[in-house]
């Protein structure tokens, strides 16, 4: 695995992963879902859902997670300024979460 990355500075992707502390309504899920239909130019893949592998402990209370994959940063940032994935985000996500969690991983080309 060590040989694996040694050249970082060429990257291809950047996985951009968010969890959620999904509220336990309805509607929350459909709400939420919203987010991965919005337009976005340099988007690769856009998967939501929760996951029963982890289990409760381990979890924290997040109990829904997106993952997408980007070509690069700069097109995730321009996606993530955006008008419409901020009123999402403010009109669909936050109202049906009580939490949050982002976090963005580079992978190496050929990886």
């Amino acid at each position: 695995m060590k040989g694996r990355l040694t050249n970082i500075s060429t990257l291809t992707e950047i996985v951009h992963i968010v969890l959620w502390k999904l509220k336990d309504t309805p509607e929350a899920r459909s709400q939420v879902e919203k987010i991965k239909d919005l337009p976005s130019s340099g988007r690769i893949v856009c998967e939501m859902g929760d996951n029963k592998i982890v289990g409760e402990a381990r979890s924290q209370g997040y109990n829904w997670g997106m993952y997408s994959v980007w070509n690069s940063f700069d097109e995730l940032h321009a996606y993530a300024i955006s008008k419409e994935h901020v009123d999402c985000a403010n009109n669909f996500v936050k109202p049906n979460t009580t939490g949050s969690l982002a976090y963005d991983w580079e992978l190496p080309e050929g990886l």
